[in-house]
Formats: structure tokens, C-alpha cells, sequence
């Protein structure tokens, strides 16, 4: 277990009680031991597909606030006839026609809860096909001016209605193959090169604060390549269950590239997708937190983005609006604290444990993706205040996942009596959390703004080495750090 220094944060004004079990594992837990990245909110957003009607859409996107999440991607799928707006671009290639409608509604309800967002600006709209057959939205736009124009008059409406210096991608999956083709782009990484300068040109026309990348590739690295001396503030690529290898690729493509963050901005643990499957269901968040902590090990990836938010298969709420138990599995996430604790082990037999903590309140997350109950033991000491109130919640086939018992939907915080340590079971498939604080735990007080956030900078040195690295614009918090001796990275944020 490597050890990590404690950083303060700086503000920045930039240049159970259950039986116990003599078989239970144990867990130690030390409050006054700053170790491992810290649980920053800025990292884990969501996905959401271009398939929901806007009015239910802007209704689910309430709940991210519950949820402390702060980040969306929304795929446009201009051209593809099942997706919402696949009109929301007509006329002609030399007078094309906009309705706005979709994107003034989406916008202003983003603007209102406070949303940052990433477009994917795909795919080939209705002006710029060559062909009639329905799969034509996957072609390269037969007038690349056209779509340049298009881009531009798009995202200029965006940053009008109150989204400056959104993040944009050009396409989705240009790499992507299936049994007959090509699934999202029947180009080649030659043509996504030639769809991409065009693209961006147009997006950093229509928004000078703009943050443009790509490719959004499935795992063909090639199509990144193609790209990498074109102007590009962050490279994209998705992943299902397999982010090591899927961010280690990348970090060997942009080995002359230090400059450039990776993002995750398609992301899942399951690679099996069906109605009533695990990811509907309890198992998906025990393996929702063991792929959290290790995500949270790539300090130069800082933003990952889940598939999907609402969908009846992948989201963390189902298109009745039901949460599952993923949904849970970020609300508990979200509540933790950021600055993290030590644990000894962080994992035993299966069962992984995190801890974090602040001036007035403490988590501990005790996570089983195995098929087994688990026993176990967290002994914790050294609060930085006076412990009086300890709440319990589970997620598990029995509670708080919908798709195992709908008259379980919600989390529940059972409270239980204080104590230094808490055993009892950990079930098949299921998460425990501690919650502990004083009797009134405060809330800290937000001071002054110190501004609009426009972006963040990086640079790392060494993309392998134990970073973290991190700015958020809602506490106006930054933290850098590194468990690697003589090595780090730096984060520069532009405000206005």
C-alpha cells in the first residue's frame, strides 16, 4: 500500500451494530492518516444517449444533484432517424435550417443546475448525406465546409444561451467495427482526420473557450493518431470493463503529448447488456466502487463519464425515472468526503474498503463484488471530532436496488449506536457505509466566487508516476500531490 503525503487544499486565487464473527476480516482505519487519492467530485460524471425526449430528460437531470455529480456528456446524433434531434439540422448545405428547440430547452436546464457538459458533435446531418438509406448518418459529410459552418452555428447557440466554454468532441467511435461495417463511421481514420479539422474549426468559431478532442474511439488508437498534431485540449476514448488497458494504450500514443488529459467519456464494468442483467441489479455497485478506486489511481485522467444515466439496460435510472442500485452506489459516493484516509488492508478476500473524512463528518465504504457473504470488521479511531451519530446504509439484493425488489429503491440511513468499531455482514454482491459525524455536523459555508471557471491546464511529467491532480470550481479547491518521489505533474485553471 503506497503512502501518500497529505495536501492541503488551497483555495486558489490562480496566476450495526451486528454480531460480531470470529472469522470476520478486519479492517483498520486511521482518521488522522491522510493516504491515497482523495475522492474528488470532479471526476465521475455521466453519459447520457441521444434517445431520451427532452421533457423527461430535463426532468431526470434533478437527481445529479443529489447525487453531488456535476458532469454530463450528451451525444447529438444529428442525421440518425431514432435519436431526438436527428432533424434538429435541415435545409441545404449551402442554407441550412436550425431548430433550436432541443438545444434552448437542454441548455437552459444545464445552465440552471449548474452542468458542465460535453457535446459529441455527431453524426452527418440530413443537408450533408449522399444517400438515401437510413444507415447514411454514418458518412462523412459530403461538403466538410458545410459542416464546418454547421458546427460553428451550433455550438455560437450554446455558449448564446449560457454554456461558455463547453467541452465538444467531433464524432463517436469513428473506430467502431460490427458485422457489416462499420458501426458509427464508415470512414476511415484518414477521413476522421479530415472530419475532425473541419469540426473544430468550426466549434472554436463558435466558442473561443471552447475544449475540443476526440476521437471517442472504442480502442483503434489510430484514429487518435491521426489526429494528434491537429489543435486538440484533451484526447478521448471509451472503455467497458477494461480501463487499464484501454488508458495504457493511450498513454503510449501520447507519450510526446504531456500537455494532453485523458478522458474516459464512455465507461461501464459490465460488458454484458440485457433487461433484468447485473447491471440492473445490486452487484452493479460493489463493482462500481472497486473500479472507482482504481480509477481514481490515473491522476491524468480526470474526467470519467458512466454509460448511461437513464436507460432500462446501463443507467443509473431506468426511463420510468426508478433509481437502481448504481444510482445509490453514487449518492453514497458522492456524500463521502474528499480527503481520504488510511486502510489497513484496503482488501481482503474480496471485499475492499475506502475511507475518507473532514472537520466534521467521516465515511467508510466496505464494497463485495464476490457471490459470497463476507464477515468483517472495521475498527476505526483517531476522528477529528467527537463521535455521536453513526448511520448505516446498505445496498444489497434486499436493499436499495430496484432491480432486485422495487419496494427497495432508495437508500435508507438506519442509525446505529456509536462505537470505534462496526461488525457484521457484508453480503453477496453488496455495500455497507458508515456515516459518522457529531450530533450537528456543519456544513462548510461557501465564501466569494472567485470567478468562471474556463479550463484547466496540465501538464504531466510522468503519466505512470502516483499523481493527483485536481481543481474544483464548486469549492474553488485545488489539489496536487504525488506518491512518487521527484515526480509530479502540474494543473493551472484559467478564471474570469
Amino acid at each position: 500500500m503506497r503512502g501518500w503525503p497529505r495536501v492541503r487544499p488551497l483555495l486558489v486565487p490562480l496566476a450495526l451494530s451486528a454480531v460480531s464473527v470470529c472469522s470476520a476480516q478486519k479492517f483498520r482505519i486511521d482518521f488522522s492518516r491522510w493516504e491515497g487519492p482523495p475522492l474528488v467530485k470532479t471526476k465521475f460524471g455521466v453519459y447520457q444517449t441521444p434517445f431520451t425526449p427532452l421533457e423527461p430528460l430535463n426532468r431526470s437531470l434533478r437527481l445529479l444533484k443529489e447525487l453531488n455529480v456535476r458532469d454530463l456528456r450528451y451525444e447529438f446524433a444529428w442525421g440518425k432517424p431514432d435519436a431526438v434531434a436527428f432533424d434538429q439540422i435541415g435545409g441545404t448545405a449551402a442554407r441550412p435550417v436550425y431548430d433550436f428547440r432541443f438545444v434552448d430547452g437542454f441548455t437552459s436546464k444545464l445552465r440552471s443546475l449548474g452542468i458542465r457538459t460535453l457535446f459529441a458533435n455527431s453524426y452527418c446531418p440530413n443537408p450533408l448525406k449522399s444517400r438515401t438509406p437510413w444507415d447514411a448518418w454514418k458518412d462523412l459529410p459530403n461538403d466538410l465546409d458545410a459542416w464546418q459552418r454547421m458546427n460553428k452555428a451550433i455550438v455560437a447557440r450554446i455558449r448564446a444561451k449560457g454554456l461558455p466554454g463547453a467541452r465538444y468532441e467531433v464524432w463517436n467511435e469513428p473506430d467502431m467495427p460490427e458485422a457489416t461495417g462499420k458501426m458509427f463511421f464508415s470512414g476511415d481514420a484518414a477521413d476522421y482526420r479530415r472530419l475532425y479539422q473541419a469540426g473544430q474549426a468550426g466549434i472554436r468559431a463558435g466558442d473561443r473557450d471552447a475544449m475540443i478532442g476526440g476521437p471517442a474511439a472504442a480502442y483503434d488508437r489510430k484514429y487518435l493518431e491521426a489526429i494528434i498534431d491537429q489543435p486538440l485540449d484533451f484526447a478521448s476514448i471509451h472503455g467497458y470493463a477494461n480501463f487499464p488497458a484501454q488508458i495504457d494504450g493511450m498513454r503510449e500514443s501520447l507519450r510526446d503529448r504531456p500537455d494532453l488529459p485523458i478522458l474516459l467519456t464512455e465507461y461501464a464494468s459490465f460488458t454484458e447488456f440485457r433487461l433484468n442483467g447485473p447491471s440492473t441489479r445490486a452487484e452493479a455497485a460493489p463493482l462500481f466502487f472497486r473500479d472507482v478506486r482504481g480509477l481514481l489511481g490515473y491522476g491524468d485522467v480526470p474526467k470519467v463519464y458512466w454509460a448511461q444515466w437513464t436507460d432500462d439496460v446501463l443507467g443509473l435510472i431506468d426511463r420510468k425515472g426508478h433509481k437502481k442500485a448504481l444510482y445509490n452506489a453514487f449518492q453514497i459516493y458522492g456524500m463521502m468526503p474528499v480527503d481520504r484516509n488510511a486502510v489497513s488492508p484496503e482488501e481482503n478476500d474480496g471485499v475492499g474498503v475506502m475511507a475518507s473524512s473532514s472537520e466534521g463528518e467521516a465515511g467508510i465504504v466496505a464494497y463485495n463484488p464476490t457471490a459470497s457473504d463476507r464477515s468483517v470488521r472495521l475498527e476505526f479511531g483517531n476522528l477529528g471530532f467527537v463521535l455521536q451519530k453513526t448511520e448505516l446504509f446498505r445496498i444489497d439484493p434486499h436493499h436499495a436496488s430496484h432491480g432486485d425488489d422495487p419496494s427497495t429503491e432508495s437508500l435508507v440511513a438506519d442509525p446505529i449506536p456509536p462505537s470505534s468499531f462496526w461488525a457484521g455482514t457484508v453480503p453477496a454482491h453488496g455495500v455497507v457505509y458508515l456515516r459518522l459525524s457529531p450530533r450537528d455536523a456543519q456544513k462548510a459555508r461557501s465564501g466569494r466566487s472567485l470567478g468562471r471557471h474556463v479550463r484547466d491546464l496540465y501538464r504531466f511529467s510522468d503519466r505512470r508516476a502516483a499523481i493527483d491532480v485536481d481543481f474544483d470550481p464548486v469549492t474553488e479547491t485545488a489539489r496536487l500531490g504525488s506518491a512518487t518521489p521527484g515526480v509530479g505533474a502540474q494543473i493551472g485553471t484559467e478564471l474570469e
